[in-house]
């Protein structure tokens, strides 16, 4: 049973619209894992399970080598049922708000991509259904759409979206290796992950696959601490972790999440000046995600920054010099036995420099410059 439907917007329009920087080259991937993830919790299916799979023109890609050209990601939860597709067909749909969705991730896949593919076979009214269509950047934008009866014994529901065509200007932003690219989508679901709200999640290829459930449970969560605080009247959670994943970029950062997912990130030393950007604390790297509702209410349409409130004669505001200050005030209490280990060796390190390769230095070791000596992260840069 075949039928012509058109996208209810103008696709080349929104994509005009729809801004992907190069820092967000990931997104798309992401935006669709987390449309799985909603699918499965709207299928209320307890054993839910999303399998993203990378590949490369001939499918086949070895973890650690090659380049990925296309991305599946697989769920078994509600599917393009009629409400969903049409749904999916509308411009900034409302039908996950309550969710925080914006109506449009799904357009970031055609800023990094050539085009879509979207296989569902669900349930609905006691009959199963097979939906097939494309979603590209040109045209109605969704095409070839094909709905008709499935016919065999239908154990679980299974939907693929497979994004085709990575672009070369975003590809060297898709990690090849799976550790690193789990790595990834576990910070960026964090909240998700946190919360136990997370169904069996694998990342594959031809070769290998990694279970980022088992991997968050085994390397993240006996670690994590939650604390909240309050900026004039709103309401912020934090949540403090210690990661031991081998394959980290050691970068010690802070997490802007809202909605359940990350929206923007910067290293620790950009508020704590003391700590290294990219070396591990104490044996570990450090990980601080900052939700609550101020991010949600103003978080931007395709969730890659966090709009603060600049207005001088604003009643309620929030600035991001005041959301960082009590940042760094939580960090350095959580971190302080890290923190002070940290000092101990960079005084050290500072002290042997001195003596044996800059003795006209030596003046900063006097408790007149202590302050200066604890804000010093190596040798090279000893000048007052």
């Amino acid at each position: 049973m075949k039928k012509s439907l058109s996208m209810l917007i103008d696709i080349e329009g929104k994509l005009r619209n729809t801004k992907l920087p190069l820092s967000k080259s990931m997104l798309p991937l992401f935006e669709a894992v987390i449309n799985s993830i909603d699918a499965i919790e709207e299928n209320r299916n307890k054993n839910g399970k999303i399998v993203i799979e990378l590949k490369d023109d001939k499918d086949v890609l070895i973890d650690g080598t090659g380049v990925i050209k296309n991305i599946s990601i697989t769920d078994n939860g509600i599917g393009f049922t009629e409400k969903n597709y049409e749904s999916f067909k509308k411009a900034d749909s409302r039908k996950k708000i309550k969710k925080g969705g914006k109506g449009v991730g799904r357009f970031t896949w055609l800023k990094a991509f050539d085009h879509v593919t979207i296989e569902s076979i669900y349930k609905e009214a006691g009959i199963s259904y097979n939906r097939r269509f494309k979603f590209k950047s040109e045209g109605s934008g969704v095409i070839d759409e094909n709905k008709e009866v499935y016919k065999p014994k239908l154990s679980e529901n299974k939907t693929t979206v497979t994004l085709v065509g990575l672009f070369d200007k975003y590809r060297a932003k898709y990690p090849v290796k799976l550790e690193v690219l789990g790595k990834a989508i576990i910070e960026h679901c964090l909240v998700y992950f946190l919360n136990s709200q997370i169904p069996s999640i694998i990342v594959k290829n031809s070769h290998d696959s990694i279970n980022l459930t088992t991997m968050y449970r085994n390397q993240v969560k006996n670690t994590s601490q939650q604390e909240n605080f309050e900026i004039n009247g709103y309401k912020f959670q934090m949540q403090h972790l210690k990661l031991d994943i081998k394959s980290s970029e050691n970068k010690n950062k802070i997490l802007y999440c809202a909605h359940k997912r990350e929206v923007s990130s910067y290293t620790i030393d950009k508020i704590i000046g003391m700590l290294p950007a990219n070396k591990k604390i104490g044996g570990f790297v450090y990980l601080s995600c900052i939700s609550g509702d101020f991010f949600d209410k103003n978080v931007n349409s395709t969730r890659t920054q966090i709009e603060f409130d600049n207005d001088l004669f604003s009643e309620v505001k929030v600035t991001k010099d005041d959301l960082d200050e009590k940042i760094a005030e939580k960090i350095r209490y959580y971190l302080k036995d890290e923190i002070e280990l940290y000092r101990k060796k960079i005084r050290k390190e500072i002290q042997v420099y001195v003596q044996e390769k800059s003795p006209s230095y030596r003046f900063i070791l006097g408790e007149k410059y202590s302050n200066h000596i604890d804000n010093i992260k190596n040798t090279n840069n000893l000048d007052i």
